[in-house]
């Protein structure tokens, strides 16, 4: 299942990886509905919005956030 957490305005996420690779995850303004996030990650990550990745990525996704195997 997916971990689900909740961070206020200029509140980050920090995620480090089994390869060493550091990545922050800011939640830069909240506005109403919507919130604009910021991500500080090494350039060998790759980072793809939902609306343009993949079809075989989002299955992925969707296997992760359902508890299923990828």
């Amino acid at each position: 299942p997916m971990l689900v957490l909740t961070r206020r305005e200029a509140e980050f996420l920090i995620l480090h990886t089994a390869s060493g690779d550091v990545i922050a995850i800011q939640v830069a303004k909240i506005d109403g509905t919507r919130a604009r996030i910021a991500i500080a990650a090494p350039s060998t990550v790759k980072v793809i919005r939902n609306e343009i990745a993949e079809p075989y990525l989002l299955d992925q996704v969707a296997s992760m956030v359902h508890g299923g195997a990828a």
